[in-house]
């Protein structure tokens, strides 16, 4: 409910998450060295663990650090702040998960320590979540240090899955409170966005709410700029969906789209076209150029095998890039022999290409194509399962020619 008091205030998004990160990283400071100091004295005098002093001592200093540099000008400076804000978290978290380390390492330790160990970091964790404000990477300071806990335990501590499962709480409860924390954040965002967007409306409406002719000309600009708003969304949905499609490396239909649009077609059209023929293509040696010459080289090769495949295909064709050096394509009421011309066409164009590369290496590719048989091919699978073997048979004449 603090936090979203700032909302009301006339300042932007990040503004307030810089506000938000100054005031809740103090609170937590003015609290913290006090208590770090207590807890200090109690390991050294009352538990005799010196050892986890050290952790402590780095936390204060971070906590003390951050206090003095809040009221100076360094406070104005939002990146400052906000990555204290991040030490401070990260510090209080590998603090917690070193006491845990630690006690779980003595071989003295009852299980009574171990288990006011695993508390204490639920605590910490909680209180983690109650100072986390709005920072973008919060899922991270949560989770990297206990990543690096549960590791030290198994590889080094040598814990037993009995003991292990001590730490179900501590997982549980930190996955339930990065769930909050998302939820918070998405509400908190939700809410700032819905009460600009009131703010300025009501006060555009109250500037020109004068006379009846200027309320309806207003009205009929709120429903022009929605019916805008609508259309530009239309659009970006159409980019979106379009994109969503398209392999952005050669700019043909990803694998997704082109399955779906050849099966629609074999499903629904097939009665329909005459002949359906698909040709599966390999680029060759792909690995070896990515190995030796970089995989930018390597992205040059499939983005003119793609310009290649584009080229050459007609508009009631498709063309996909199906997997990392892997092409299909699709011909409309064309024959297996017809098909292979295309292909033909398509190599030679690889070989024009092949003249202008400087690099040591030679693009080429291996396909296989086939023709729609209603006795062998039920599906389009069975077609690409098909091609795909007649390619293979290709690649295998390449190998044992070379």
């Amino acid at each position: 409910m603090i936090f979203n008091d700032y909302i009301d205030k006339d300042k932007n998004i990040q503004t307030i998450i810089y506000e938000i990160s100054l005031k809740t990283t103090r609170i937590l400071s003015f609290i913290g060295i006090p208590a770090l100091i207590l807890i200090s004295y109690q390991d050294v005098y009352i538990y005799e663990v010196p050892v986890l002093v050290l952790s402590r001592i780095i936390t204060i200093v971070v906590m003390a650090i951050y206090l003095i540099l809040s009221y100076t000008n360094i406070a104005e400076k939002r990146k400052y702040v906000i990555l204290y804000h991040y030490f401070i978290l990260i510090s209080i978290i590998m603090m917690a998960c070193n006491s845990v380390i630690t006690i779980f390492s003595k071989i003295d330790s009852t299980i009574y320590h171990k288990m006011w160990s695993i508390n204490a970091l639920i605590g910490v964790i909680i209180i983690l979540y109650l100072f986390s404000g709005y920072l973008k990477y919060f899922y991270f300071v949560v989770i990297l240090p206990q990543i690096y806990l549960y590791t030290m335990l198994i590889l080094y501590i040598n814990i037993d899955i009995t003991t292990f499962s001590l730490f179900t709480y501590p997982i549980v409860i930190s996955a339930l409170l990065l769930f909050l924390f998302y939820y918070k954040k998405v509400n908190f965002v939700k809410q700032y966005i819905l009460i600009k967007r009131n703010e300025i409306q009501k006060q555009r409406i109250k500037e020109k709410l004068n006379t009846e002719e200027e309320l309806n000309a207003q009205l009929n600009k709120l429903n022009n700029e929605l019916e805008k708003e609508i259309k530009e969304k239309e659009v970006l949905q159409r980019k979106l969906k379009k994109r969503a499609n398209i392999d952005e490396l050669t700019s043909l239909l990803n694998r997704r789209a082109m399955f779906e649009v050849i099966q629609n077609i074999f499903k629904y059209d097939r009665k329909r076209i005459r002949i359906i023929t698909i040709c599966f293509i390999d680029v060759d040696n792909l690995k070896y150029i990515n190995d030796n010459f970089g995989h930018k080289e390597g992205d040059s090769v499939l983005f003119k095998i793609g310009k290649a495949l584009k080229e050459s295909v007609r508009d009631k064709d498709y063309a996909g890039r199906i997997g990392g050096d892997e092409f299909l394509i699709y011909f409309e009421n064309l024959s297996e022999k017809k098909a292979m011309e295309v292909l033909k066409r398509i190599t030679g164009k690889i070989d024009e290409e092949n003249n202008k590369i400087t690099q040591n290496y030679k693009m080429s590719i291996s396909f296989g194509c086939i023709q729609y048989d209603p006795e062998k091919h039920q599906s389009i699978d069975d077609m690409v399962y098909d091609a795909d073997k007649k390619m293979y048979k290709q690649k295998k004449k390449k190998r044992k020619k070379n």
